[in-house]
Formats: structure tokens, C-alpha cells, sequence
């Protein structure tokens, strides 16, 4: 931890420098990007800042002589290659599809509105439990000290569960609040009444990024939809809105991150003020290159096999659970992320914690160079293939709304850490099934007892 407190000590030394530098990459990076950008709140343009930022700490790393060729070589590869891939597919224009679009007739014959709005119901109910059931085990995390993933990791299928619901629940309830006019009054308090137990969940759980969450999916959500219908001017009026929001949750996290700081550094004389902690905070969206480029560190378990097991490893713990019913045994340990791996050994701790392991440092530290700049590629890719293919492809359905908004959103993730991705898409995979079966089996029972009753009243 002292190399990485040295090392932004200079940053904020020779901050003049950085902020050239910072200047100068976001200008390469908008050139680049600039029509695959669709709205300031898309979670794209989020994510490609923090790639602006992380660029910037290592041009700013080698300009000092703290990183070295073949490290810098590694990073400008996989960067580039990862910006390849996000424009391999032509940007997408908001309201125009292709003519041949991809309609899953056998999902869309039970995804009904009636279907919709049980599965809403459901997930409601079942996330508001979860919650209570995390709230009684391991407390509020808002109000620990210190690294909240200890009690996340512990916390199991609970975690899992409220995780991938979290993912539905945001969208529904984005949509039910633009349809507010067309529901009745009971279903529109219940969404309300949902609405504020995510914000306050959200706020309870101490995550800034979770707020932030709130208005990417609702951005997500009105492209999507702009298939359905779309005005110039409603999309300006939409953006308006998504901007007070965006005011709302910067500030919200400007408050939770005060609770934080008083918190975390209660009983300290060093106590950063909100503007440091703040700037230390964006800077460390690049804070892995800082760990990994640390003179003398040589970090263990770098081979293709730990690489590919982070990588599937929640589709292979599906597959474990349902052997497991059978007595099947498979693969009882699991590689720790490299973040974690680097986090640990620095600062000679055995606390979760650490930085993302953004998909530069993976790629090259698990598969090689060579390897590192095909997983780059291919990571963008995915996320060109889901935010602008998909676009085209599918017809506004509801589910489709559900996967499109889910797809783009998880699958952006995949830059700064692919294993943290892929376990969003086992979270998202599992609560639509699970609560899926469940929802269709509740209607069909209700079904069943409605025929019964008209029968006996005649």
C-alpha cells in the first residue's frame, strides 16, 4: 500500500502533467468512440471514462519511468484491440431496425402482460425477504468499517439471488413508472412502494456505483424502446430527466461517500477532505496497472487453466450444483481473482478486497500476450455484438426489453472485470428461470382454481 500511496502522492504532485495527459487520451478516445456513444448516461460512456482514466494512470507510469516496455507494449495491445472490437459493429441510429428482426415465439406465447406483472410481483416479494435475510445475518454494510465483500462473499445464494433480481427488478420498475398512466392505481402504489425499497437498499448497501445503476438502465431502457416509438424531441425531454436524476445520484453519492470517509477514518488526524477522496477514487479506476507494474512482486497462478476457470467458473458452478443432486463431484477450488491476489500479497492481509481485474491485466497474466489481446478483442466484441447488433435484430417485446438492457449492461462490465461479468449473467440466469417456473406454475394454479369455481357455480 505504500508504493500506491507514493504513487498518487505524485500524481497530485505533478498534477498538471496527468491532467494533460488525461486531456489527450479523452480526446484520442472520443474521436474513436464518439458515435457509439448514445447518451452522457449511457453506461458505456461510464465505462469508457474509467478507460480514459486507467490509460491516463499508465502513460502517466511510463512517462515517470514506473512501468516497463513490455508492460506498456502489453497495455497499448489490448487496449487497442479491445477498441477494435467495440466498433466491429456500426453504430446503431435510435428508432430505425433492421426489417428482419428475432422474435422468441415460444417465450413471448407466456410473456404476457399478465405474466409480467407476476413475475414482478414475485421478484418483489422475494427481494424484499432476501434483503431482511442479508439485513439480520450480516448487518447494514452502509454503516461497516472497511471492505464490505467479506460479508457478500459469506452471504451466499442470498447475495446471488438479490443480486440478479436487483438486475430485473431496476428495469421493471423503470418501465412500470414510464407506463403510469395506463396502470391502475393499485399496481402503480406497489410500483412506487418498490421503487423506494430498491433506492433505499441501494443506499443502505453504501454503493455509489449502484446509484449511478438506476439511471444507466433507465437509459438503456428508453434506447431500446425508441424501436417502438421515437421523437427527437421526447429523446432531448428523456435526457433532461435522466440529467436531474443523474444530479440526484451524484449528490446522494457524495453523501454516502461522506459516510464513508467519517467512517472509515474515525479517529484519524489524516482524514482526506470529500475533494481528495473523491479525485483518489477516479484515479483508482486504474489502481490494478498500479499493482501490477510494482517492481520486485511476482504474483502466482498466472496459466491459461485458472484464467479459463475465473472466466466460466459460474457456469461450471451451476453445472457442480445440479451433479451435486446426484453425488457428482467437480472442481471443489476455485482460482481468487488476480485483483484480490495482488491486493493481498502488497498488503500482507487476508481481507477481500482489491482492485478490478480490468481485462488488460487478466488477459496478458492468465493467456500471455498474445492470449491477452484475443480476450481483449473479443470482450469488445461481445459488447459491440450486444449494444448494436441485438439492437437491430430483436423486435420490441418485453422479454427482449428485459435481455437487450440486461445483455448491454452486463457485458460492458466485462472491461473492468470479465469474472465479475460472467457471474452477473449466472445472477440474471438463474433468478429468470427460478422465478420464471415459479411465476408460470403460480398463473397456472390460479388458472386452474378459476376454472373450478366458475364450474361448480354452474
Amino acid at each position: 500500500m505504500e508504493f500506491v500511496n507514493t504513487f498518487l502522492s505524485l500524481i497530485f504532485s505533478n498534477m498538471s502533467t496527468y491532467i494533460i495527459i488525461l486531456l489527450l487520451v479523452f480526446l484520442v478516445y472520443g474521436l474513436i468512440l464518439k458515435k457509439h456513444i448514445y447518451s452522457l448516461f449511457d453506461p458505456f460512456t461510464i465505462m469508457i471514462f474509467s478507460n480514459v482514466i486507467s490509460t491516463s494512470v499508465v502513460i502517466f507510469m511510463k512517462y515517470f519511468n514506473l512501468c516497463s516496455n513490455y508492460q506498456f507494449a502489453g497495455y497499448v495491445l489490448t487496449e487497442s484491440a479491445l477498441l477494435f472490437g467495440l466498433i466491429t459493429f456500426k453504430p446503431i441510429k435510435l428508432g430505425v431496425s433492421e426489417t428482419i428482426e428475432i422474435e422468441f415465439k415460444l417465450i413471448e406465447k407466456y410473456f404476457d402482460e399478465n405474466f409480467y406483472k407476476m413475475f414482478f410481483i414475485i421478484i418483489s416479494f422475494s427481494f424484499i425477504i432476501l434483503y431482511i435475510i442479508f439485513y439480520y445475518k450480516y448487518g447494514i454494510p452502509l454503516f461497516q468499517r472497511g471492505s464490505r465483500l467479506d460479508n457478500i462473499k459469506n452471504a451466499g445464494y442470498v447475495s446471488s439471488l438479490s443480486t440478479g433480481i436487483k438486475i430485473f427488478i431496476t428495469i421493471m420498475i423503470i418501465r412500470n413508472i414510464s407506463r403510469f398512466k395506463l396502470e391502475t392505481m393499485r399496481f402503480n402504489l406497489f410500483n412506487i412502494m418498490m421503487a423506494i425499497v430498491l433506492v433505499l437498499t441501494i443506499f443502505l448497501s453504501g454503493s455509489r456505483s449502484s446509484i449511478i445503476g438506476i439511471i444507466q438502465f433507465a437509459t438503456l431502457y428508453f434506447i431500446f424502446s425508441s424501436k417502438k416509438s421515437f421523437n427527437l424531441s421526447t429523446w432531448r425531454r428523456i435526457n433532461k430527466v435522466l440529467l436531474i436524476l443523474a444530479v440526484v445520484a451524484v449528490v446522494t453519492a457524495m453523501v454516502l461517500t461522506t459516510v464513508r470517509i467519517n467512517i472509515d477514518y474515525a479517529g484519524q488526524v489524516d482524514k482526506p477532505s470529500l475533494l481528495r477522496y473523491v479525485t483518489i477514487r477516479i484515479i483508482s479506476f486504474g489502481d490494478v496497472y498500479i499493482y501490477n507494474y510494482l517492481p520486485h512482486v511476482k504474483y502466482a497462478g498466472g496459466t491459461v487453466a485458472n484464467g479459463l476457470l475465473l472466466i466460466f467458473s459460474p457456469i461450471i458452478l451451476i453445472i457442480k450444483s445440479f451433479l451435486g443432486i446426484f453425488g457428482l463431484h467437480i472442481i471443489n477450488n476455485f482460482p481468487q481473482p488476480i485483483g484480490l491476489t495482488m491486493y493481498q500479497v502488497v498488503n500482507k492481509t487476508l481481507v477481500i478486497g482489491g482492485p478490478n481485474s480490468r481485462h488488460n491485466v487478466f488477459g496478458i497474466f492468465y493467456f500471455g500476450m498474445f492470449g491477452g489481446v484475443v480476450l481483449s478483442y473479443i470482450i469488445g466484441l461481445t459488447i459491440s455484438l450486444c449494444r448494436n447488433h441485438l439492437f437491430r435484430k430483436l423486435k420490441y417485446t418485453y422479454s427482449n426489453l428485459l435481455l437487450y438492457t440486461t445483455l448491454s449492461y452486463i457485458t460492458i462490465n466485462m472491461i473492468s472485470d470479465i469474472s465479475l461479468a460472467m457471474a452477473y449473467l449466472k445472477y440474471a440466469f438463474l433468478v429468470a428461470i427460478i422465478f420464471g417456473t415459479v411465476t408460470y406454475l403460480v398463473l397456472r394454479i390460479i388458472e386452474v382454481v378459476k376454472k373450478g369455481v366458475n364450474s361448480s357455480v354452474h
